[in-house]
């Protein structure tokens, strides 16, 4: 009889994953007093199905709570590296990074991407994970291993893996491994048409900070002169006007300078850097009046600017 019992319990349970009826199923099974493998596995899978559903419903609170109760077991193999996945999914849109790395890594650890496409993915979140606790050297060979994993998806219009791409030449950027870095932005530039402004920004960077300063008044021009309308613009064109600077060419400089200057807009908070530099060019071609005129600017509409006071130096 308590065989018969047990199997019908059993039975009963697993009624509860073709019903779709799961808040009822949980409490039903959470109410046994005995409980085996069979009736876990159903558990397993059954808070697994609920927490997808809070998933899709944008409950991510909600979906973390049942996810802890579905990753509780193992039975059921895919269903556990699934909910370590989407816990570390969960945990990311919360921004609990640090509890979101654990997750992946938890799920990359027990899992094989030849069987579970979601490892592939995992490795995407994990160096997200990484880079937004600014754990730099960490998130580099995640998206390394996911560009390899897609490698398949490349120039197929894969929204994750072109931002793999650029994002993995960002950490390469700011550890200051330059060459990897370009390597990535010309890949990325590739499949990312949309943000060749902000890549030729970054390429001309790299070029100035390893004294390639033809290369980066090259790249400077060519994204000033290509994109007007770039959020990288006025950095740009401040970039070229120093180069113009250092090379003695003044002329240019304040021709450059004075678009800044003139700009309705000051969004980057540059015009008062601009006026400094502009007097200093006019300084260099001895035009006084003119360098002491952007000089009492600076001082009269910046006075809490931190190029005020060597302005009233000046």
């Amino acid at each position: 009889k308590n065989s018969h019992t047990q199997e019908a319990i059993e039975l009963l349970g697993e009624s509860f994953l073709g019903s779709r009826n799961y808040d009822e199923a949980l409490t039903y099974i959470e109410n046994l007093k005995h409980q085996n493998s069979r009736i876990n596995t159903t558990y397993q899978r059954i808070a697994y199905y609920k927490a997808v559903e809070l998933i899709n419903k944008k409950d991510y609170a909600g979906a973390l709570t049942v996810l802890d109760k579905s990753s509780k077991y193992s039975f059921d193999k895919t269903i556990y590296i699934n909910s370590y996945y989407w816990k570390g999914e969960c945990l990311s849109i919360e921004k609990r990074y640090d509890e979101a790395d654990n997750a992946y890594a938890e799920a990359i650890e027990k899992g094989s991407t030849l069987e579970n496409p979601n490892l592939v993915k995992a490795y995407y979140g994990l160096g997200y994970a990484y880079y937004y606790q600014k754990k730099w050297s960490d998130a580099i060979p995640q998206f390394v291993k996911f560009i390899t994993l897609q490698s398949d998806k490349k120039g197929k219009g894969d929204i994750y893996y072109r931002d793999a791409e650029l994002r993995l030449a960002d950490l390469y950027f700011v550890t200051r491994r330059f060459p990897e870095a370009i390597k990535y932005y010309d890949m990325a530039l590739q499949e990312r048409r949309e943000d060749e402004d902000y890549i030729l920004f970054q390429k001309a960077t790299i070029s100035y900070l390893t004294n390639k300063n033809s290369e980066a008044y090259t790249l400077y021009a060519q994204l000033t002169n290509k994109f007007p309308n770039s959020s990288y613009f006025d950095n740009s064109l401040m970039q070229r006007c120093q180069l113009d600077l250092e090379a003695s060419k003044y002329e240019v400089a304040i021709e450059g300078y004075t678009r800044i200057i003139n700009k309705k807009d000051d969004l980057n908070g540059l015009k008062p850097v601009a006026l400094q530099k502009r007097a200093v060019s006019y300084f260099n071609l001895k035009d006084y009046d003119k360098a002491v005129k952007d000089y009492e600017q600076i001082v009269t509409d910046y006075p809490k600017n931190s190029v005020a006071y060597s302005s009233l130096l000046s």
